[in-house]
């Protein structure tokens, strides 16, 4: 999918001729967005919630998902957090800590429910 879409960048020029910049992470960031309707409804909730100055849990029983959602997340330029089975005690803490205090500015919380 991203092949095919850096293809169809690479075949268009712009006004003066030249080829147009590509920018991987803008290409794999639209391509994961269309990759399932639950990140089609993300991208466009996060940026309503954001600006209300809501915080959101997001759970989810794959490790794998969380995978994805943080390449979102890190895409959009949201401040997170993280936790799941390989977060260790002292880091759990932690990561809360940071998403409860304002001054973090933290938004999503990442959790998995295993």
């Amino acid at each position: 999918i991203v092949a095919d879409a850096i293809t169809t960048l690479r075949t268009k020029k712009d006004e003066n001729g030249n080829e147009p910049m590509i920018e991987p992470m803008k290409i794999f960031g639209e391509q994961l967005i269309k990759s399932s309707g639950k990140f089609v409804l993300l991208a466009k909730l996060l940026p309503k919630l954001y600006s209300g100055g809501h915080k959101v849990l997001i759970f989810s029983q794959m490790v794998r998902v969380l995978d994805l959602l943080e390449e979102l997340l890190k895409w959009k330029k949201y401040r997170y957090e993280r936790l799941d089975g390989s977060t260790n005690a002292t880091s759990r803490a932690s990561a809360v800590d940071r998403f409860i205090r304002k001054a973090c500015q933290r938004f999503v919380m990442l959790l998995s429910t295993r």
